[in-house]
């Protein structure tokens, strides 16, 4: 259904309650941060440490540091390069917050957008912008689009990691001329991950055992996708 109402929401159907493997799904993009970013997130590795071994999510106990560091890098990446803000409802433009969306993150972005997030109490939603054709790609926009192409693509890159080729940007590069040749496809990169025992660790070798099986899921497959 196109345009919706926000109070119409409820009636739509949801996707199942997302679990962490979904958030293992997402992308990381860990190993392309910049030594600055790398160097800031260390100086939060203590409290960061006590937090993922206070939800239980990894058995950090017994686990060499370096190897609980890369688990922590990729968990925050996931976070930085698929979260949605949550803003206050007056409108005002002040960020409370952030959450991830698993189902929600597999959008891609264009620099014109059909489609746009809409929130509604603990929900989020998706209404067109526009008249959308059959089979045509559903895309919203990661950032603030109000900029000049050369600030939307740094943008992008900054905190996405890709170079921006929707037809807008192309446009407004002045590669209209070789449009015809250039895909205008963003996809996410797919990943594969070893089944996870439901069962808590019982000992070192175990706990070992589930940090590395969750840094197998962080590693992505091979890919032709942008992001």
């Amino acid at each position: 259904m196109a345009n919706p109402n926000p109070s119409s929401i409820h009636s739509f159907p949801l996707p199942a309650p997302p679990t962490f493997l979904d958030f293992l799904n997402l992308q990381s993009h860990y190993s392309s941060w910049q030594f600055e970013t790398h160097n800031e997130w260390k100086k939060s590795m203590t409290f960061l440490f006590k937090l993922l071994t206070d939800s239980n999510i990894v058995p950090c106990q017994d686990i060499d540091i370096q190897t609980v560091r890369d688990c922590l890098f990729h968990i925050i990446s996931r976070i930085e390069s698929n979260c949605f803000g949550i803003w206050k409802p007056n409108g005002k433009e002040a960020c409370m917050g952030r959450a991830v969306f698993p189902a929600a993150s597999y959008f891609n972005h264009s620099c014109f957008p059909n489609c746009q997030s809409i929130k509604h109490d603990h929900k989020m939603a998706f209404r067109t912008l526009k008249d959308v054709s059959k089979g045509e790609m559903l895309t919203i926009s990661y950032i603030d689009t109000n900029m000049p192409v050369s600030a939307r693509r740094a943008r992008l890159m900054d905190d996405y990691f890709f170079e921006c080729m929707c037809e807008r940007c192309i446009s407004e590069s002045g590669m209209v001329s070789n449009a015809s040749q250039l895909k205008v496809s963003y996809t996410f990169k797919k990943y594969e991950h070893k089944k996870r025992t439901k069962k808590k660790s019982k000992n070192k070798n175990d706990s070992k055992k589930v940090v590395q099986d969750l840094l197998d899921g962080c590693e992505p497959t091979e890919s032709n996708s942008a992001l």
